[in-house]
């Protein structure tokens, strides 16, 4: 009964591997992760695609018009950190799409076993007298 949309396995040496993989952009990105507290990133202002795109045009703005600039905003400074944002934002996104595509494929696959199981375990308790004491919980 293999109903989940999927015509092969993902061979178990592939696996493997992606995890090693994943495991050295952990390795290397996390001297410069950090990790904030609930409250911090209530107070933060967040920034996803949409805003990513309005940051980039005020900042191309104020680099076409230095005059209208304040002098204390340091446009060096806010390049590195929009360049910087915008590179976390493209790494994060393609780790968002691995995410979602990994939790849809394993929600696919482990519906097969459980839908079997559920199915045997009804045909179990229809023919089991109560009196042998077989009851299954479902979660």
């Amino acid at each position: 009964m293999k109903d989940n949309r999927r015509e092969q396995a993902i061979p178990p040496g592939d696996l493997v591997q992606a995890r090693t993989k994943i495991d050295e952009a952990k390795t290397l990105l996390a001297p410069y992760l950090i990790a904030l507290t609930p409250e911090e990133r209530q107070k933060m202002p967040k920034m996803g695609e949409k805003s990513l795109e309005f940051v980039e045009k005020a900042h191309d703005f104020a680099l076409q018009n230095p005059n209208l600039v304040p002098p204390y905003l340091d446009m060096d400074e806010f390049g590195k950190d929009f360049s910087e944002a915008h590179g976390l934002w493209t790494v994060h996104n393609a780790v968002r799409q691995l995410d979602e595509g990994l939790a849809d494929t394993e929600m696919a696959v482990g519906s097969a076993p459980k839908s079997l199981w559920l199915f045997g375990l009804g045909v179990l308790q229809s023919k089991t007298p109560r009196n042998y004491g077989i009851e299954f919980h479902r979660r």
